[in-house]
């Protein structure tokens, strides 16, 4: 009998061996599928439930999305703050997977989602990051904008495939500790090409980049749409133009992903630069590169926005 014929029959003859595998990882938003990727390596690959270019506000998965689902034993997602449907998803599609929810995790930096009259004014200057909010206050959900949310997820990602597939855990470690070290050599990278406009005020279309804005010590003085892509009535707008023509601010950060009819009329108006990036970064090639590719983007477009 043939050494292949001999390993089949003592794989028959203990049926109750378990074989380990590389777990099937379902993934929600691009950031997430990049960070998920580094710490997988070669030993596999996260398949995205969700559509990298649709708005992930209402989501609703295609027949094709939802197979994903059903198929994984492993889900890692941002959080319910930017998908609320998700956990009704996973209870229908995938009962019997794992979920890592990284934004409910302890280590993630989270910030309150803010109001219209969260900008401008006494409350812009005085505004000093200390992320204190009440609980109850609706968190933004763009959180993988903070670089350090980003290596905090790195090493939950690695504890969660590691506890899925220890055969593989020192290498899942290892993958995330040195995707955590060159992250943090990007981030320290956007933070020196940053620092000659750090004094400069900009706008946002859409305040999708707060975490990013906090980070890097930056400033917004407003906002066309809010965090959950809340719009403002005619009375904001008003105040919007006024905020920018009263703090001389020049660029809007436009989100790629929102609508530009607002943005119109507020830019034709304040005789501002606009600068446009994806948050999410849908519009990038996925895979291990993007998350760093979305922060550099992001970076580049307020560098030559705050520069004209």
């Amino acid at each position: 009998m043939s050494l292949r014929s001999l390993t089949l029959v003592a794989l028959i003859c203990a049926p109750n061996m378990i074989i380990a595998e590389v777990p099937r990882v379902a993934v929600d938003v691009p950031a997430v599928h990049s960070l998920v990727t580094q710490v997988m390596g070669d030993l596999g690959a996260p398949r995205a439930f969700m559509s990298p270019t649709a708005s992930p506000h209402g989501y609703s998965l295609r027949p094709s999305e939802a197979a994903i689902l059903a198929e994984s034993n492993l889900v890692i997602w941002s959080g319910a703050q930017l998908v609320p449907q998700i956990p009704d998803m996973l209870t229908s599609l995938a009962p019997n997977a794992v979920s890592l929810e990284l934004m409910s995790q302890a280590g993630t930096e989270t910030l309150a989602m803010r109001a219209f009259e969260d900008f401008g004014g006494e409350h812009g200057d005085d505004h000093d990051h200390d992320h204190d909010h009440d609980h109850s206050d609706p968190i933004d959900p763009h959180a993988w904008l903070d670089p350090h949310n980003g290596v905090a997820w790195l090493g939950m990602i690695s504890e969660a495939l590691s506890s899925a597939d220890p055969d593989n855990a020192q290498e899942y470690a290892r993958n995330a500790k040195m995707a955590a070290d060159q992250l943090l050599q990007t981030e320290r990278a956007i933070a020196e090409r940053i620092a000659p406009v750090k004094g400069r005020t900009f706008a946002t279309s859409h305040d999708a980049f707060q975490y990013f804005e906090n980070h890097f010590g930056l400033r917004t003085v407003a906002t066309v749409s809010l965090a959950n892509g809340g719009q403002p009535g005619a009375r904001q707008l008003a105040k919007i133009r006024e905020t920018l023509a009263q703090s001389k601010t020049r660029c809007i950060l436009a989100d790629t992903r929102e609508s530009t009819v607002l943005l119109g009329a507020v830019a034709e108006s304040s005789n501002v630069s606009t600068a446009a990036v994806d948050p999410v970064g849908g519009d990038l090639p996925p895979g291990a590169d993007l998350y760093a590719s979305l922060l550099n983007n992001i970076a580049t477009a307020l560098i030559d926005c705050l520069s004209d």
